[in-house]
C-alpha cells in the first residue's frame, strides 16, 4: 500500500497531528544540529561520553558534563558577526562573474570593505590572473588585494611569516600612504620584525608595525589556494566586521559562558570549557581569541630610539585573576581555520591540555605566551 493511499484513508484530524508532530520533530532537530550537534560528535570522536543539559543543575544549565576519557564540563556557543547584506550581495555578484574567466584551477576565499566596487573587483582579479599566469604559490600563503587609501597602477609584493612559521605573501596594489590592511589570520609573529616589500625591482624592509594596519581593512582582498576545477569563489566575508566586532562579541560569549559553568560548579568541581564555532571568514583565529582572553595587543616604546622594544598582550582580556575563573579553557573551531584552544591561566579548576583540540596556546611562569 502506498504512504499517499495510507494517508488519505487516516482521519483528517490524525493527519494533520501526524504532520504537527513531525513539524515539531523537524525544528526541534534542526535547532540541535548545529554547534551542540557536531559537538557532541566531536566529543564522542576524542572519548569523551557525555550528559546534556544534566537534570541535577539548576538555573541555566551547561550544555554537557563528559565522562569516560575525563570529566569536565562544557558549553557551546555559535556566531556570525552582523554584515552588510547589500555589500556581500553586490561582492559576489562581482566577483563570481569576473573568476568564471579565469580557467586556472582554485579556491578563492575573499574579503571585501565600504569602498569595494566594480573597478576594485577588476583590478584584484586582474592581480589574481597575472600570478597564477606566473606559476601558483609554492611553500607560503598567497593573498591578493586593492588596499583602502590612494592607489596608483604599480603593484607591491609584502611578505613576512605569521604566528605558526608559515610565510606569507600579499600581493597588492601599491598604496601611496604606504599601509595595508592584512588578514588577521596571518598575523605576523613579530610586530617588530622587519617584512620584505618588493616594488618594482626595489627592494626594502619595514617594520610590521609601519606598514600593516587592521584598522584601515583593504577594499577587497583574497585568499587562494591551488586547486579544484576553474576559479571558485568559496566564501565571502565582510573585513570591516573582522576587528573589533569579533573580540567584543568573543568576550561577551565568555562572560555569558562562565555564568552557566557556575551553575554546573554548584554540582561537580570540575574543569570546564567553551567550545566557540565561527563560520564566517571575517576574522583571524589566534588574533582574535587571543586578544579577546589576555588584552589589547600593546606596544612599548623606546625613546631612544623612538621605536617599538616590545609587544605585550593589555589588561582587558576577560581572564584576569578575579574575572571568569569558572572557564578552564576555550577552544575555536571553525570550517576556515585550524582549530585551536587557549587555557586560562587563571582557572579556578585547571583543565589537561591533551584534552583540548588543535594549537594549544597556554602561559608560562614568566607570562609568555606559549603553543604546544
Amino acid at each position: 500500500m502506498s504512504r499517499a493511499l495510507l494517508a488519505s484513508m487516516l482521519p483528517p484530524w490524525l493527519s494533520l497531528k501526524a504532520r504537527d508532530v513531525r513539524r515539531r520533530i523537524a525544528l526541534r532537530w534542526r535547532e540541535f544540529a548545529t554547534a551542540e550537534r557536531r559537538t557532541a560528535w566531536h566529543l564522542l570522536s576524542r572519548g569523551f561520553l557525555f550528559r546534556r543539559e544534566p537534570i541535577f543543575v539548576t538555573g541555566r544549565k551547561p550544555d554537557f558534563l563528559t565522562f569516560g576519557r575525563g570529566r569536565m564540563w562544557v558549553e557551546v556557543k555559535e556566531f556570525d558577526p552582523p554584515v552588510s547584506q547589500a555589500l556581500l550581495d553586490a561582492g559576489w555578484r562581482e566577483l563570481t562573474q569576473r573568476l568564471e574567466k579565469i580557467t586556472h584551477p582554485c579556491r578563492i576565499d575573499a574579503w571585501i570593505a565600504p569602498g569595494f566596487n566594480q573597478r576594485a573587483a577588476k583590478q584584484v582579479t586582474h592581480l589574481l590572473a597575472q600570478e597564477l599566469k606566473a606559476g601558483p604559490p609554492v611553500g607560503h600563503e598567497l593573498y591578493i588585494a586593492v588596499p583602502s587609501g590612494t592607489v596608483d597602477a604599480a603593484v607591491v609584493r609584502l611578505s613576512w611569516k605569521r604566528r605558526n612559521g608559515t610565510p606569507v605573501q600579499l600581493l597588492s596594489l601599491r598604496c601611496v600612504e604606504g599601509v595595508y590592511g592584512y588578514p588577521l589570520a596571518a598575523e605576523p609573529e613579530d610586530w617588530t620584525a622587519d617584512l620584505q616589500i618588493v616594488d618594482d625591482s626595489t627592494v626594502t624592509a619595514k617594520p610590521a608595525f609601519k606598514v600593516l594596519q587592521v584598522r584601515q581593512p583593504a577594499r577587497v582582498m583574497l585568499r587562494v589556494e591551488v586547486g579544484g576545477k576553474g576559479a571558485v569563489l568559496g566564501s565571502l566575508g565582510n573585513a570591516e566586521m573582522q576587528d573589533v566586532n569579533t573580540v567584543d562579541r568573543l568576550r561577551d560569549v565568555i562572560d555569558d559562558a562562565n555564568d552557566q559553568v557556575k551553575s554546573g560548579h554548584k554540582h561537580r568541581a570540575v574543569p570546564a570549557v567553551l567550545v566557540v564555532y565561527f563560520d564566517h571568514l571575517g576574522g583571524g583565529q589566534e588574533s582574535d581569541v587571543l586578544r579577546a582572553c589576555l588584552g589589547d595587543l600593546m606596544a612599548s616604546i623606546d625613546p631612544n630610539v623612538n621605536a617599538i622594544s616590545r609587544t605585550f598582550y593589555g589588561h582587558n582580556g576577560v581572564f584576569r585573576p578575579n574575572k571568569n575563573t569558572a572557564i578552564s579553557a576555550i577552544i575555536y573551531l571553525s570550517r576556515h581555520y585550524p582549530a585551536m584552544s587557549l587555557v586560562n591561566p587563571y582557572a579556578r579548576y585547571p583543565v589537561k591540555r591533551a584534552w583540548l583540540d588543535g594549537t594549544v596556546y597556554w602561559i608560562d611562569s614568566s607570562g609568555t605566551v606559549r603553543s604546544d
